[in-house]
């Protein structure tokens, strides 16, 4: 069986910001949806478990903290183990930079689908998936720097050549 040998670098930010998007429109969409089967006062529906359901997206709203630090830590503690030359500095300011500005645009898309009328009150019972997903290119940004710092700041055998 081949061995992929992958290890975190900063090409896994992309996949970090696609994950938030994905993991808090789909909290704002699912707390809607539970919202709109408490409301409509469906006789087949027992509003005790939806109620607890709805008390269950709290952990979820804090869980997006957890996985944005859990993510960014991952990819920076692996990206410790991959060799990587010098040169590459410039190319990843570039890329960090390119990655930022797409941060900024999936944020301003959270911020126009939970500004809407019907999702606007779901995403108001969700202030940390709102503070992280608004604030997002401030996080890729710290996290980036995280990555580049642990990328290139081990001493290699490229700083040692005779």
């Amino acid at each position: 069986m081949k061995s992929l040998n992958k290890k975190g670098n900063l090409v896994d930010i992309p996949y970090i910001i696609v994950l938030l998007f994905i993991f808090a429109f789909l909290l704002v969409i699912g707390h809607y949806i539970l919202t709109a089967f408490m409301t409509s006062g469906a006789g087949f529906l027992d509003t005790t478990i939806i109620q607890k359901g709805l008390d269950s997206y709290s952990i979820l709203d804090s869980g997006i903290t957890l996985i944005l630090i859990g993510l960014i830590l991952g990819t920076a503690i692996s990206a410790f183990f991959i060799e990587s030359h010098p040169v590459f500095f410039a190319v990843m300011i570039f890329f960090l930079t390119i990655t930022v500005f797409v941060s900024a645009q999936f944020s301003n898309i959270f911020n126009a689908i939970a500004t809407t009328a019907p999702l606007n009150v779901s995403a108001n019972e969700l202030p940390r998936t709102l503070y992280v997903m608004r604030h997002m290119p401030k996080f890729i940004a710290i996290g980036g720097v995280i990555i580049s710092v642990a990328l290139f700041s081990k001493l290699s055998k490229y700083f040692f050549q005779r």
